[in-house]
């Protein structure tokens, strides 16, 4: 399994602003049968509903995260780490 930080920007739907929070998406590598892998064309999303902090209003805010999963990866879990200073 990896753990990938990310950084992603989301407009606030508190303030209206963007603001930028860091991501720590884990992934585990899987080996697929080739009879049973998904075509190249064929693209795979998981979605996760996360809570973030609007560091102007210090109010929480839910907001739906997509991802998308590359052959032989999958996304097993995502966690909001921090508000990035920008």
């Amino acid at each position: 399994m990896s753990d990938d930080s990310e950084k992603i920007t989301i407009k606030c739907p508190l303030c209206s602003v963007e603001h930028e929070y860091r991501l720590s998406v884990k992934r585990s590598h899987v080996l697929y049968h080739m009879l049973s892998a998904p075509s190249s064309e064929e693209k795979r999303f998981k979605s996760f509903k996360r809570t973030f902090l609007c560091p102007s209003k210090e109010k929480p805010f839910q907001a739906v995260l997509r991802f998308e999963e590359t052959f032989g990866t999958i996304i097993d879990r995502v966690d909001v780490l921090a508000k990035d200073q920008a």
